[in-house]
């Protein structure tokens, strides 16, 4: 079947918006196969490469006093994360409901400072 052939029977199946493309750089059946294989191979290679590298790293990490002293103290030290939300964490909340997204236009503790929040500020639309 040559191209005006394909393109007249595929036409109807695939409507109006049909289009098409055309790669003669694309590799035959027997190179896409050839390629498969050697990517499987470089692949279980690659990963038995990366799992020694692990081992290696891990034996000499776990033997450095100094490297797991670190690590520790680092480990310790990032919690201070933990308090980021509550301190952007209000017990009221008013605004908008706009189709999919609400929209925030004032937060506090107290229904007085939301609506001195709101009263200060000029109404947008």
């Amino acid at each position: 079947m040559n191209k005006t052939q394909a393109l007249a029977k595929l036409k109807p199946i695939l409507g109006k918006s049909m289009g098409y493309r055309v790669d003669d750089t694309a590799p035959d059946a027997e190179e896409r196969e050839r390629r498969r294989v050697a990517y499987r191979e470089a692949h279980i290679a690659a990963i038995a490469a990366r799992e020694a590298s692990k081992a290696r790293h891990k034996a000499l990490v776990e033997g450095d006093a100094e490297y797991q002293a670190l690590s520790a103290a680092a480990a310790k030290a990032e919690k201070y994360k933990e308090s980021l939300p509550a301190a952007h964490h209000y017990r009221i909340t008013v605004g908008r409901n706009e189709s999919f997204f609400f929209s925030v236009k004032a937060q506090g503790d107290t229904w007085d400072e939301v609506v001195s929040q709101l009263c200060k500020q000029p109404e947008r639309v």
